[in-house]
This record gives C-alpha cells, sequence and structure tokens, in this order.
C-alpha cells in the first residue's frame, strides 16, 4: 500500500516539489500512512507513519529497520527500499510493489507473514501443525474471551508466541458493547455482526 501510495505521489505534477500532508495528497499514500500508524500502535512503539516527510526519509531504509517487528525476518520484503535516497524517487522494488495489488491483497499477505513468524520459533517438525492451530484458532474465533485466549496459548507449547498472536486481535469497539456490558455475535461466523453486516445480518445473532 505504502509502495502504490508513493508511486501516486510520483505521478503528480507539482510545480514546486513540496510534499504536503493535506488533501492534495494522493488517497492511497495517506490510507497507508493511517495503515502504517496502526501498526506502530499495535506494537507499542514510536508512531513514525504519522508524518508523510518521516515516512518518506524512513523508505530509504530497508523496511527491517523501520522500527517494526512486522517488517523484519522472516517478513518477505524486510530487505526491500522504496525511495531512493539520493534521487528522492520510488525504487524499482517499489515500483514492482505498488503495482503487485490492492490493500486486501497486501494486508492478507502481511497477515500470512505474522503467522509465519508465529510459528518460526517451534522446531521444524512441528511448524507445520502449529501453523494449521493457529491459522484455525484465529479463524474460527474472530472474537474470544481473555481466559479462552491466554488457556490456548498455555498449551501446545504456544506461551511464547502468545504476544505475537495477540496481535492479530483488537480490542472490541465501545460501540458494541450493550448497556449490560454484554455483545452480540453472529451465529455463524462468530464475528460482530457490525464488522461484516451483509454477511451476518441474514445469519442472526446470539447472546
Amino acid at each position: 500500500m505504502l509502495a502504490g501510495g508513493l508511486l501516486d505521489l510520483a505521478d503528480v505534477d507539482r510545480a514546486d516539489a513540496t510534499v504536503r500532508q493535506d488533501r492534495t495528497m494522493p488517497p492511497r499514500l495517506r490510507r497507508a500512512l493511517s495503515l502504517l500508524s496502526g501498526l506502530y500502535l499495535a506494537e507499542g512503539v514510536d508512531d513514525l507513519g504519522c508524518c508523510v516527510h518521516e515516512t518518506m526519509a524512513m523508505a530509504a531504509r530497508p523496511a527491517r529497520d523501520w522500527g517494526l517487528a512486522a517488517f523484519r525476518p522472516p517478513f518477505i520484503h524486510a530487505d526491500v527500499v522504496l525511495v531512493d535516497s539520493g534521487l528522492g524517487v520510488p525504487t524499482d522494488d517499489c515500483v514492482e510493489l505498488g503495482r503487485a495489488g490492492g490493500e486486501t491483497e497486501i494486508l492478507q499477505e502481511l497477515q500470512h507473514e505474522r503467522l509465519r513468524a508465529v510459528v518460526a520459533g517451534f522446531p521444524a517438525p512441528r511448524r507445520k501443525q502449529a501453523y494449521s492451530d493457529v491459522r484455525e484458532f484465529i479463524v474460527r474465533r474472530p472474537v474470544v474471551a481473555i481466559s479462552d485466549f491466554k488457556r490456548f496459548c498455555a498449551s501446545g507449547g504456544r506461551a511464547a508466541a502468545s504476544r505475537t498472536i495477540e496481535g492479530f486481535y483488537r480490542d472490541i469497539p465501545a460501540a458494541a458493547v450493550w448497556p449490560d456490558r454484554s455483545i452480540k455475535l453472529c451465529a455463524g461466523c462468530g464475528a460482530l455482526p457490525a464488522v461484516r453486516p451483509r454477511r451476518c445480518r441474514p445469519r442472526g445473532v446470539v447472546w
């Protein structure tokens, strides 16, 4: 997403060659900065994605050096540099990534990389099963009680990976909590109906 946003920025004809973080910024770049900031906040480190100028300077270094665990090896693009530090223009890698796919494909790839990072610490003979177990838990339990989450991580030698697995979840929005402190989940997929209304509404909800 960031690679595509940087390409869009390079395609904009700017007479004064000034990059402004305002409504003139390409939509894809604004969305990329928002997603990048979300990753920094999720990992609890300084948000370097909130400023387009800092992000462009950072993009002149390999992704592994951006201060995010999600972009370090075994992340497949850990060594990619998006901006030529001398010319200030997108690199060939940036062009290739920017044309590779949309936001959905990029997020899916990032999630797969995070899953692979989860199982990297397991002994080689157990990695395939560990990958299947963690993926199945996340897919089948899009909303999970803290007690159930801790129970899952405590079993099967997954304790060391609990922080990484926790990164696949977010706090339940306050708007989804009812006055009696309960929530409604889809009877079919187990997610909050408000997250996927078109898919969940026909199936009804359960407490």
